[in-house]
């Protein structure tokens, strides 16, 4: 058995935990300046670019050893909603997030604008940590929110949330306007 904790210069929020197949742990939160994301010994440090950021982690379920960390966010105030850990691996993110936000944690860009003041996120990365998807859904003038996420066998996401107005849930170049 094994307790590790997540340390670091301003509020820092566990907002979600799921298991792997293998026993390995994905956990996501919110976090302000800087956090320390591996619970051990070691330092990795994520620094924030805004009020609150998104943090993802896979830590190892055997030693709770930091496998990889991640980090997202904008100028303003960005939320995490759930996180769900996929048979395949993949990690599927929930949550709100406002201004501009690039979602490659790598060193590509993957950057969406808020349309209202918080919009519903959509967000996958691979079981290493690597982009793969981001989404965003809002409504001018509106505050919405991705509370959960849900990836079943065959490659289905369930996305559960609350909007106001009008929103475009189609992420490609159709409409689907609820």
């Amino acid at each position: 058995a094994w307790v590790n904790i997540f340390k670091g210069t301003g509020d820092e929020w566990l907002k979600s935990i799921d298991l792997h197949d293998n026993g390995d742990i994905g956990i996501a939160g919110v976090f302000q300046v800087t956090l320390d994301a591996d619970p051990g010994a070691g330092i990795y440090n994520l620094v924030s670019n805004g009020v609150y950021d998104f943090f993802v982690c896979r830590i190892n379920g055997a030693d709770g050893t930091l496998i990889w960390a991640k980090s997202a966010g904008g100028a303003t105030n960005d939320q995490l909603g759930q996180l769900d850990v996929a048979a395949s691996g993949d990690y599927f993110l929930s949550g709100g997030f406002s201004s501009t936000v690039d979602f490659d944690p790598g060193p590509g860009n993957y950057s969406l604008t808020a349309v209202g003041s918080l919009d519903i996120l959509f967000w996958q990365l691979d079981g290493n940590g690597l982009f793969k998807a981001a989404f965003g859904f809002g409504s001018a003038w509106a505050s919405c929110f991705g509370n959960g996420i849900l990836a079943n066998n065959n490659g289905g996401i369930t996305l559960a949330g609350g909007f106001a107005n009008t929103i475009d849930f189609d992420p490609g170049p159709d409409t689907y306007n609820l």
